[in-house]
């Protein structure tokens, strides 16, 4: 199944984590084509691993429609500009993603550096897909560019916590890496 667990947060941290997402109110945000929803209850903590992983992991909790909280565990530093995505980072949902082979809307970190969207669940960088029709460039919906995040494994028990395990393969690259 997993290897050793790379953080583990107990129950009391994890309590803190709810009660701060609780605590937020929905805000509106910037919806560029009604592509970005409305920010999501969420709080996040920067955590640096337990194991020989040695990379820091950013994990969210996130509060929604759902029942009890969902946590979320993902490379704290963007690919692309260094930054922090706890530090600033939103969790958003996103609409009209053509490649993510979902039926709800998957829940994105936006980084605070560049705006870079990243899908929570699967790490792929969300990206406004363009082609050539006829000689001009035309805008399309939103693709999703796999294997820039890596994300992982969360398994959360209000008893004893949450554990996160790395769920790819060893030999997986990811442009965070």
């Amino acid at each position: 199944m997993f290897e050793a667990p790379i953080v583990v947060l107990d129950s009391a941290e994890c309590e803190k984590m709810i009660a701060e997402a609780s605590s937020r109110r929905s805000q509106t945000v910037r919806a560029p084509e009604n592509v970005a929803l409305p920010v999501q209850h969420f709080s996040s903590h920067f955590v640096k691993s337990t194991s020989s992983h040695a990379r820091p992991v950013a994990v969210f909790c996130v509060l929604g429609t759902h029942d009890g909280p969902v946590f979320y565990a993902i490379d704290a530093v963007c690919y692309h500009g260094k930054a922090d995505l706890t530090q600033g980072g939103v969790v958003r949902g996103i609409c009209d993603v053509e490649d993510l082979g979902q039926t709800s809307t998957p829940l994105c970190v936006e980084c605070p550096g560049h705006g870079y969207l990243f899908s929570l669940a699967t790490g792929s960088n969300i990206i406004r897909g363009a082609q050539f029709v006829g000689g001009k460039l035309v805008v399309g919906g939103l693709k999703a560019v796999t294997h820039m995040q890596r994300t992982y494994e969360c398994v959360f028990d209000p008893v004893t916590g949450l554990t996160v395990f790395n769920k790819n393969r060893k030999n997986e690259r990811f442009a965070s890496d």
